[in-house]
């Protein structure tokens, strides 16, 4: 059984409850921006602040920090095995999070839907020595398995199949 939590703290705090997390066999987790804060500090830094940073209203290299950070504290202090959608549309230091990804073992979704994770940022967190899953990420039922965009932007980035954990060559080894 599984779920995709949310990040609602700069701290790294997701929307499960503590007492609930060895109840799950996999947990994702993304930044998503209709979600209830954990408080008001955290809604204008996170939400708030990043809504700004597209009008241009902010100091863009304190938010990246701020954000890189956010994420990263989530995978350290929750039991994630994949980053939905690194970025959401947010500012980050990809390397950084890709670095820390690969060091906690947590894997990166590359998202067939959003497009987030982009060729670029691919290949920047295959450098860190990140590991993979293409998603779909179907809001609808016809788009369930839709791997195809996620499929490009792997190959463009060079990403050989055993960085990928649902690939047949993947699964064969582990």
């Amino acid at each position: 059984m599984g779920i995709e939590a949310n990040l609602i703290s700069l701290s790294g705090d997701i929307d499960i409850p503590d007492q609930y997390l060895d109840k799950f066999d996999i947990i994702l987790m993304g930044f998503h921006k209709a979600v209830k804060p954990a408080s008001l500090n955290d809604a204008w830094y996170l939400f708030i602040k990043n809504g700004l940073d597209k009008l241009g209203l902010v100091n863009r290299k304190a938010l990246r920090q701020s954000n890189t950070k956010a994420l990263t504290r989530a995978m350290e202090k929750n039991p994630i095995k994949i980053l939905t959608h690194p970025g959401a549309g947010i500012d980050l230091d990809t390397r950084l999070l890709a670095r820390k990804a690969a060091e906690l073992g947590v894997i990166l979704e590359i998202n067939a839907s959003h497009g987030y994770m982009t060729e670029e940022y691919v290949k920047i967190a295959l450098e860190e020595g990140a590991m993979f899953v293409i998603n779909s990420d179907a809001h609808t039922p016809d788009k369930v398995g839709d791997f195809q965009k996620g499929l490009r932007i792997a190959q463009k980035a060079g990403v050989p199949a055993s960085r990928i954990i649902n690939t047949e060559e993947y699964m064969r080894r582990h």
